[in-house]
């Protein structure tokens, strides 16, 4: 899905000068907590440096799995000092990226579902994103299918929309080593036009030492 939820904008998933708290397993409820302090300070006493702020709360028991996660990114705008209306504030501001997540999954024994939904915005520019899958195991052989989908929107207009599909099986040779094949469509359109299509098929072999 990481493709087609980058037609927005995606998480920063690593973050220089951060420091996280994880709290302990509480009967299946669990939460965490991150701050990464950037060291961009602009010479503009007002402007603040770049900043990550981040949490998440989780609860996992038996086959129910749910989490919520909201992420703050503000970044010093280092662009043109005249930029176009949708690229956002002008050169020595701070923008923020705002993302709010929720995901869930069952595990009924014979079949896992899981679904997510997420929602991102800059200023006038939004996106929202959801993403659905399934995983069937038949003894050492385990099938998955996933659907996702993600829409832009600047001031209330639709932009850019990306969507994906994937399936993938897996087999396990021995207690640490899987094979594994699959294939994934992914393309982004704008007013029905596609801009951008890709094919991936992948085919190896995971250890696990």
């Amino acid at each position: 899905i990481g493709d087609v939820f980058d037609v927005g904008g995606d998480y920063e998933s690593r973050v220089d000068n951060s420091f996280h708290y994880k709290t302990p397993n509480f009967g299946g409820f669990s939460g965490g907590f991150s701050y990464s302090l950037g060291e961009d300070k602009s010479v503009t006493p007002a402007v603040s440096a770049s900043s990550n702020v981040a949490l998440n709360l989780s609860y996992a028991n038996g086959p129910i799995s749910v989490g919520f996660g909201h992420q703050t990114e503000k970044t010093q705008n280092r662009g043109a000092v005249v930029p176009p209306a949708t690229q956002g504030p002008l050169l020595g501001t701070t923008s923020s990226n705002k993302y709010n997540f929720i995901g869930g999954g069952y595990d009924f024994g014979f079949a896992k579902l899981t679904a997510v939904f997420n929602t991102r915005k800059l200023n006038t520019n939004e996106d929202q994103e959801v993403a659905v899958g399934v995983q069937v195991p038949f003894g050492a052989v385990t099938l998955g299918a996933g659907y996702a989908q993600s829409q832009n929107e600047v001031g209330g207009v639709d932009g850019d929309k990306g969507t994906g599909f994937g399936l993938a099986a897996t087999y396990d040779l021995s207690k640490r080593t899987t094979f594994y094949a699959g294939v994934k469509a992914t393309k982004v359109e704008n007013n029905n036009v596609d801009t951008n299509k890709s094919n991936l098929v992948a085919v190896g072999v995971r250890h696990r030492f």
